[in-house]
């Protein structure tokens, strides 16, 4: 139901939220710190009023909530930030999306803060907003376990040294997918490219491409195609790029590749950056809102948008994308997970599958578990970014007997970006498992076809239990002629989540095509399938892969 903003109500949202401060007040710290506030002119008020979008484009699937972070350090911050903080709080009040809470308080993101809300906004925070170690480890945590990261303008010089922006937390601007402020004058006009009109968060603009004034960053370090999935970029043969003062060295880039806005994944996690939001016009602009609105929606995790990075979408990814199959690699054998994530780089693969207490990296002995130490996991985070590749699913050879090991070993997986808990088939306490499946939103896919299960006693036992458990399909050839594999998936049917393909080479495709389109006919959401690239098996997964593709097209266009 739509609800109406009255004088009143906006007041109350204005005055009673976690900031209290004018635009531009500086707190008397040792250092210059700058909070924008939400003291805005009640005139420009109306203004944003009257250009909120009338509902979401999407139901919530839960209450959300959007912590918005409004700190800028040595550096008396954009006028533009207050009026954003406005738009929110009322966008969110309005529309029922979420409940935006503004705070400038860093304590915000000591764990039993953080992890109450769905998404951060930094607003256009400029400079090195805090230098706690822990803190910082909170934010990134949060969003590799599936929280949601938004930033606009200035956050791209977020946690830098103010002035001159000296980096100090480098994992932070690859999370985000930039570092740099470089730009020309603050009302430069811009035609910017919309690169996929068919991408859900750019449904507002019409045709392909719109021009707009404000102030275009263009960025030297980290920003790559390879890492982000661009949504709108510079139109460089429609904007005159020789107009107005170069303001900073280094506005120009070799490869003539601005990317004004983007989306990407990181770990399980959903980041939104978009440099226009310099000059306060823009959040009473009402086409910017609904763009900003659905940005939001989709870091909060209710509109669901590819997240590809733009350099990977050849043909084979762009179908796998539409049929929302994560297609992947695994080597029980291999060396180290540095090793998979090399091969898959080279081969274009988006996804891995490791197994729990794996060597991670090719120079050092450290395996991937509990033991692991802040520094080797962001070393591990920082690796997989590098080679484009997210390790989705990890293999147990056993659970815990004590609860709280569960809980502990859970919460790792989780903070290290698994979805998918594989388990081989054996007595398990399921109650324990969906229990901690539940409270670290993962799925346990217990494997079947391994000629030692019995599939129709382990999906007994599994219908008992909720939409965490589930089964991995490990297909080989055998399992395809004697049609084992089809009877399975008829079985499980929206319980696989997993397919594993752990053959030295499947033959029968016609047959494998079966089994795919069985599944998936049954309306199932995400898969994730893991080709064997152990010795032999990885010169004939190229065949799979071919069927893989065949079959997601099919399932396109029949949508």
């Amino acid at each position: 139901m739509k609800r109406e903003l009255t004088i009143g109500m906006v007041s109350f949202l204005l005055f009673n939220t976690l900031i209290v401060a004018s635009a531009q007040q500086t707190i008397p710290t040792e250092r210059n710190v700058y909070v924008m506030g939400t003291n805005i002119p009640q005139a420009d008020v109306q203004k944003i009023i009257s250009a909120l979008p009338d509902r979401a484009t999407v139901k919530p699937d839960k209450p959300r909530r959007l912590l918005i972070f409004d700190l800028n350090v040595n550096y008396g911050g954009h006028p533009s930030s207050a009026y954003a903080n406005v738009a929110f709080k009322l966008m969110g009040e309005k529309t029922e999306a979420f409940e935006a809470i503004v705070s400038s308080d860093i304590n915000v993101f000591k764990k039993e803060s953080l992890f109450k809300y769905d998404a951060v906004f930094f607003n256009n925070n400029v400079g090195n907003l805090f230098e706690d170690a822990e803190l910082r480890q909170n934010i990134v945590e949060f969003v590799y376990s599936g929280g949601g990261l938004m930033g606009v303008h200035g956050t791209s010089v977020a946690f830098t040294k103010w002035p001159g922006a000296i980096e100090d937390w480098q994992e932070f601007g690859i999370m985000l997918g930039a570092r740099g402020a470089n730009h020309r004058e603050n009302t430069e006009p811009v035609v910017s490219k919309i690169e996929d009109p068919t991408h859900p968060l750019v449904q507002v603009f019409k045709g392909d491409s719109f021009e707009f004034k404000d102030e275009y960053f263009r960025f030297p370090d980290v920003y790559s195609r390879e890492r982000v999935r661009v949504l709108l970029s510079i139109d460089t043969n429609k904007t005159d790029l020789s107009r107005g003062n170069n303001i900073y060295r280094g506005s120009i880039r070799k490869d003539n590749d601005y990317a004004v806005a983007w989306v990407r994944s990181y770990g399980k996690g959903r980041v939104f950056y978009s440099t226009i939001a310099h000059n306060p016009y823009v959040f009473y602009d009402h086409i910017m809102l609904r763009f900003y609105l659905d940005a939001a929606q989709f870091v909060l995790g209710d509109l669901k948008a590819p997240t590809t990075p733009s350099a990977r979408l050849d043909s084979r990814n762009i179908v796998f994308e539409k049929v929302n199959w994560q297609v992947g690699i695994m080597d029980n054998s291999a060396v180290s997970i540095e090793k998979i994530c090399k091969q898959a780089y080279n081969d274009k693969v988006l996804f891995g599958g490791i197994r729990y207490g794996m060597q991670v990296f090719d120079d050092s002995g450290v395996k991937f578990s509990l033991s692991m130490t802040s520094k080797e996991r962001e070393k591990y985070r920082l690796m997989l970014d590098r080679y484009c590749i997210r390790i989705n699913s990890c293999r147990l050879d056993k659970i815990p007997m004590n609860e709280q090991e569960v809980d502990n070993l859970f919460e790792f997986l989780d903070l290290m970006g698994i979805e998918n808990v594989i388990l081989p088939d054996m007595e398990y306490d399921f109650k324990t498992i969906e229990k901690y499946c539940q409270k670290y939103g993962l799925k346990a896919a217990v494997e079947c076809l391994n000629n030692k299960v019995n599939e129709k006693k382990l999906l007994a036992t599994i219908k008992n239990y909720g939409e965490q458990i589930g089964a991995a399909l490990a297909i080989n050839q055998k399992s395809l002629q004697n049609k084992s594999a089809e009877k399975t998936a008829d079985l499980f049917k929206m319980q696989v989540f997993v397919f594993e393909f752990v053959t030295n080479g499947v033959e029968s495709q016609d047959k494998l095509e079966s089994v795919l389109k069985r599944v998936k006919t049954d309306g199932a959401g995400k898969y994730t399938l893991l080709l064997d690239c152990n010795g032999e098996s990885r010169n004939k997964s190229g065949e799979i892969v071919k069927t893989l593709e065949k079959v997601a097209k099919e399932l396109s266009n029949r949508k």
